[in-house]
């Protein structure tokens, strides 16, 4: 093997691994990595259809924001049936409808809308909140970004037994954080301790 080959060969090397190092700081913000949603996602309509085909009650347990800084069930009645995707959905849009009951706040500003959700058979579901016109998220506490970004992933893993982990994205993008506080640019698993009650 001559040198001259040698020398060739680690120039590309080097070369690639400048590219993929370069692809990686592109890809970072604010410190986390993002990772991309997979095709699937992409390529879900950003209306999910509202009612299934055949529709049975559901008793469900949204998740709200308290004010005891603590994540408080407020039982509901929903129509079951269709795919996971369509439940998580109907749980979501409930959810972003706001609470009933006094003592009990909004997970999420009132002009904040659910754009699509899909749930993978890995169990991954993949919620799409926007806000008006293309907004970011709302700027926040610490305290209420956990409460607001847990009450969406409770809510959705404790009443749908196909959804283990949330993918939360805002206007069709994942970020690293909605608000600077916690990180969404991973899954996101249910958070039994902001609970007042178990599941």
């Amino acid at each position: 093997m001559s040198r001259r080959f040698v020398a060739i060969l680690v120039g590309a090397l080097l070369g690639a691994l400048a590219v993929g190092v370069g692809y990686f700081l592109l890809n970072r913000r604010g410190g986390f990595p993002v990772p991309t949603p997979p095709a699937e996602a992409a390529a879900v309509p950003h209306d999910v259809p509202s009612a299934p085909a055949a529709d049975v009650p559901w008793e469900v347990k949204l998740y709200f924001p308290s004010e005891n800084a603590l994540l408080v069930p407020e039982p509901r009645e929903l129509m079951a049936g269709g795919s996971p995707s369509e439940a998580a959905g109907r749980l979501v849009r409930a959810l972003l409808d706001g609470p009933t009951r006094s003592g009990l706040v909004r997970a999420f500003p009132a002009e904040v809308t659910l754009g699509r959700a899909l749930v993978l058979p890995d169990g991954t579901a993949y919620i799409d909140l926007r806000g008006a016109d293309g907004a970011p998220p709302p700027a926040t506490g610490s305290e209420m970004e956990m409460l607001s970004v847990f009450a969406l992933v409770d809510s959705v893993v404790w009443n749908l037994p196909e959804a283990e982990r949330v993918v939360l994205l805002w206007n069709g993008e994942q970020r690293p954080s909605l608000s600077g506080h916690v990180n969404t640019g991973s899954p996101l698993v249910a958070n039994r301790q902001l609970l007042t009650s178990p599941p």
